[in-house]
């Protein structure tokens, strides 16, 4: 056995008082333990980046998947519950691996890590540089060829690109969804959104998590880092994916011939919260165009990819302040803009400046 070193600790005066008189405790153990950890700690990108090489040359992509998981997520919960999404039946034989691999690594079996400690980010930055995150774009790749329903995932994924609003935003964590946000979206696009949810999370795609705050909790749905390829290819090259009835450049000459589609695109226009008690917007559109009229319409653009929604959950309020009510936010998505706008250019609706003017234009069509 190796003789031990010795070292001496200054602590101040009042800490001294308060040791001694718990002198049951054994403070030489919790300083040397504390010591190890933060050493460990410490080396933790030097001894991952080994077991990431390992693992890979064995094409053990099962347990590096769960590292990726166990870095994207902000609780144990979320975790678990992607883990079960994503392995089914194996979820709990992949948990304990990466159980025993983090405390192997010196780290405790918990998500929440304190900042500080970036273990969470160096996982993160040794997947992406040691290759793991290209890879894993593949398996979505090979996972995608293997879906059941994959026309309907291609159509769902091309409605995430939706929310990418540049080529600047296909970033890693450039996209979240409020997870009622999500299902309201896809609800008017898939007979079965909450299917087509767990598929995404299945081939990586999603991840899903929980925020959780004084205000308010809910689940959260994020576009992962290793899927934007993926996103990005289907957003932009609708027709490669038989997705040509997406193709906006096609249809949306028709979609302006019909009147209640320009009134409504002039509605939102600056956007319209669905959940606004003191919106006129859909009785005055119902009154125009009769009753249900306003959700069939929506759907129809929605379906086009002309609008997308965002959601926020009502919260509380600290004090006498009443709780902020949820809100449904319908608004112009950047791709159906930007083909308005081109349809609006084409038919010669430009001011004195030669630029294109307002949208809003449309409704005098």
């Amino acid at each position: 056995m190796k003789d031990k070193s010795r070292i001496t600790v200054r602590v101040p005066s009042w800490v001294k008082e308060e040791m001694d008189k718990k002198n049951e405790i054994n403070w030489s153990q919790i300083i040397r333990n504390i010591l190890i950890e933060y050493i460990k700690i410490e080396d933790f990108p030097l001894h991952f980046r080994r077991i990431v090489k390992k693992h890979k040359l064995s094409e053990n992509w099962d347990l590096l998947k769960a590292f990726y998981l166990f870095s994207a997520n902000d609780d144990k919960k979320s975790l678990r519950s992607n883990l079960y999404t994503v392995f089914d039946e194996r979820a709990d034989e992949i948990e304990n691996d990466l159980k025993k691999t983090l405390i192997d690594l010196g780290i405790q079996y918990k998500v929440e890590i304190p900042k500080e400690q970036n273990i969470k980010e160096n996982i993160l930055n040794i997947l992406f540089e040691e290759g793991v995150i290209s890879d894993l774009e593949g398996e979505i790749d090979r996972l995608f060829e293997h879906v059941e329903i994959k026309s309907k995932i291609n159509e769902a994924i091309w409605y995430l690109g939706l929310y990418l609003k540049d080529e600047s935003d296909f970033e890693p964590n450039s996209v979240s969804f409020a997870g009622d946000g999500l299902n309201i979206y896809f609800s008017h696009l898939f007979d079965d959104p909450e299917k087509i949810i767990n598929e995404l999370i299945k081939i990586g795609v999603l991840s899903q998590s929980n925020y959780r705050s004084n205000a308010y909790s809910y689940t959260i749905y994020r576009l992962l880092d290793q899927s934007i390829k993926l996103v990005k290819e289907i957003q932009l090259n609708p027709e490669k994916y038989s997705l040509t009835h997406l193709d906006l450049s096609q249809n949306i000459e028709d979609l302006l011939h019909h009147e209640r589609n320009r009134f409504l695109i002039k509605s939102l226009d600056q956007g319209l919260d669905v959940h606004n008690r003191y919106n006129n917007t859909i009785q005055d559109f119902e009154e125009k165009f009769g009753e249900g009229s306003f959700n069939d319409t929506l759907d129809e653009l929605v379906k086009k990819g002309i609008i997308i929604c965002n959601y926020s959950p009502s919260r509380k309020r600290s004090g006498k302040r009443g709780a902020m009510r949820s809100s449904l936010y319908y608004k112009l998505s950047k791709t159906g803009e930007e083909k308005l706008k081109e349809y609006i250019l084409n038919r010669h609706l430009q001011n004195k400046e030669g630029k294109v003017q307002s949208i809003i234009e449309l409704y005098e069509l």
